[in-house]
């Protein structure tokens, strides 16, 4: 009998996680509390990037609500700072976003108000990012890390990337979170 290591676990447990996302993509829509995704729009990237942050963090990302953030202009690093913050908080998803969104506020500023150090979070983040293959992404966060930062010492406000940012992955504005629960208890939307 042929042993498998951890990499080929890995990467039948990828598999099969794909196959599960396609069998769901052939459904119209997926609803997230009050607003909805278009399953077409969920992509492998959003796949890998669920994967490897219920990885990092031991809790339950699903397919759909990464899709949904990335639909409302949020990058694959930001999704990641987002659940780091849920880790270490009682937080939800939609609180973290307002906070974002409609207070207006970065990152730093995010991880000052709730008492989470950042670098911890950006470092898990850059290494889900790493391993879904997305080096791309790491440079696009630290980026957006680095333009807040200077525009926090020169006192500007800092308006959130998701609402800068132009495409047509649009969705739904509106999300209300249904808490997903594994047996931690830990609420990630």
């Amino acid at each position: 009998m042929h042993k498998l290591g951890i990499r080929g676990i890995r990467a039948i447990s990828m598999i099969i996680l794909m196959m599960m996302v396609s069998v769901i993509a052939s459904a119209a829509t997926i609803e997230l509390g009050g607003g909805s995704t278009d399953a077409s729009k969920i992509t492998g990237r959003d796949s890998k990037i669920a994967w490897h942050l219920s990885q990092a963090y031991q809790m339950t990302v699903s397919v759909e609500h990464v899709s949904y953030l990335y639909n409302r202009n949020f990058d694959y690093g930001e999704i990641g700072i987002i659940y780091g913050f849920i880790n270490r908080t009682n937080k939800t998803v939609r609180e973290i976003v307002d906070l974002r969104d409609q207070e207006n506020l970065g990152w730093n500023q995010i991880a000052q108000r709730l008492g989470v150090p950042l670098p911890e979070i950006t470092a898990i983040t850059a290494k889900v990012l790493d391993k879904a293959n997305m080096a791309d992404e790491v440079q696009l966060m630290q980026n957006l890390l680095e333009t807040e930062n200077k525009a926090a010492q020169n006192g500007e406000k800092t308006q959130s990337a998701a609402k800068t940012k132009q495409t047509d992955r649009s969705v739904s504005p509106e999300i209300v979170h249904k808490p997903v629960y594994r047996s931690t208890g830990k609420s990630t939307f």
